[in-house]
């Protein structure tokens, strides 16, 4: 597992391009239900920072490695885990997980989570991103087997809720209402 390094310690032209990256992610704005026009902004929003994201961080990984020590030592995916929830934003996620693996392994503070020192692994489940967990463990299994990930039971949850959406998604698609069995 690699360590993260202090935003304090950076040239000007690395800390901008990360301050950058961290302002993109928490600039985007939810969209409420009904919303279409809220939606379809967000939408938009968050193609243009999975892009972005994408683009700065296949070209400097070294980004993915860096902690904010002043805005609650956020790394740019514990940012992305705080601020982004929606389908959209799996791109993004997905690019700063490659690029660094152990900051699934990082501690920081997680406003939406009452500023619980929770891992990145922890707060992809917590914040409903559990999709991934298949591509984690078959891309980064190390991440599951470390200590720091086994600290929460909450890939334990994780697992179990996985098994029983794959059954009842099997279930619902393979087993016909009428057979089923009797009612009650």
């Amino acid at each position: 597992m690699e360590n993260p390094f202090s935003d304090s310690n950076l040239d000007d032209e690395l800390k901008l391009q990360f301050n950058k990256l961290l302002d993109a992610i928490n600039t985007i704005k939810p969209f409420y239900p009904g919303d279409t026009s809220g939606e379809s902004k967000f939408l938009a929003s968050c193609e243009a920072l999975n892009e972005l994201v994408c683009l700065e961080v296949t070209a400097k990984p070294i980004l993915t490695k860096i902690i904010a020590t002043d805005r609650l030592n956020l790394s740019l995916l514990s940012a992305a885990l705080e601020k982004l929830s929606h389908e959209k934003s799996l791109p993004t996620l997905k690019c700063l997980i490659k690029a660094n693996p152990s900051a699934l392994l990082w501690k920081s503070c997680h406003r939406a989570a009452g500023c619980s020192n929770r891992t990145g692994i922890y707060a992809l489940v917590e914040r409903g991103f559990s999709i991934l967990m298949p591509w984690i463990a078959e891309n980064y299994a190390w991440v599951l087997d470390h200590e720091i990930g086994q600290e929460f039971p909450v890939v334990s949850f994780f697992l179990t809720h996985y098994a029983l959406s794959q059954h009842n998604a099997l279930r619902s698609k393979f087993i016909e209402p009428g057979l089923a069995g009797p009612s009650a």
